[in-house]
């Protein structure tokens, strides 16, 4: 899993100069998010692993985007582990192709939807436009959602949408929704625990793009490039991913 999260994306369909430099931006991203899962997941375990972003020469921006990113991807691992008979039901029973056998390959596939939207949004420009009441208009409500504050029939709007939504992210909230604050039995109570962290990383993921401008949140994203390597568009300084 850990592999294949650090050769995203794969499957780049679009190679001009510009889109290639996005292309290899969210290489680099995926590369040091898949190592930070990974030394999550060893922590999980009970191990003492080197944290791999305790790098002095990773730009701090970088660092915190790739804190962010990688703290809300591993809660999402956790939870589809917890609702894995839940999520498998629920495609079951709406006729979903349901290609996977475990949850670390659903994940997988999850995080690979991800990245093909971001790299879409990025070189067709269609979220340049979004200025940052806008950003944070979304992400709260999306929170709102999450936390059941929403009316009724928004709510279950969401939910309809999420169950024929191809984006598996959003089927997945919808297939764990009932049993999410559920405590009635040991394989809901870790739902529940599981929910809360989710919540949580989401929460913190939102917060950092939410107090960026639009052309900072792209300027991180995209760096320039000299010489083969990033540099701080601003300053013209080496990046060291």
């Amino acid at each position: 899993m850990i592999k294949s999260l650090a050769e995203l994306p794969q499957h780049p369909v679009l190679w001009t100069k510009d889109q290639g430099v996005v292309i290899e931006n969210q290489k680099r991203l995926w590369q040091w998010t898949a190592k930070s899962i990974d030394y999550l997941q060893q922590k999980q375990l009970g191990c003492e692993p080197l944290n791999p972003l305790d790098n002095p020469e990773l730009h701090s921006l970088q660092r915190k985007l790739i804190e962010v990113n990688s703290c809300y991807q591993f809660s999402q691992l956790n939870l589809i582990i917890v609702g894995w008979d839940l999520i498998k039901k629920a495609a079951q029973g709406n006729n979903r192709n349901f290609p996977f056998n475990n949850p670390r390959e659903l994940f997988t596939e999850v995080c690979r939807q991800q990245v093909t939207f971001d790299i879409k949004d990025i070189v067709t420009g269609e979220g340049e436009d979004d200025g940052i009441g806008k950003v944070r208009k979304k992400c709260s409500f999306r929170i709102t959602f999450y936390r059941e504050k929403l009316e009724v029939e928004e709510t279950e709007k969401m939910l309809e949408m999420g169950r024929k939504s191809e984006c598996w992210e959003n089927f997945i909230i919808y297939a764990i929704w009932k049993k999410k604050n559920s405590s009635d039995t040991r394989a809901n109570f870790k739902i529940r625990d599981c929910w809360k962290s989710f919540l949580s990383a989401y929460k913190n993921l939102t917060a950092f793009w939410c107090s960026k401008t639009p052309v900072d949140r792209y300027k991180l994203i995209l760096p320039k490039w000299n010489s083969g390597y990033a540099v701080n568009p601003q300053t013209s300084r080496r990046i060291n991913w």
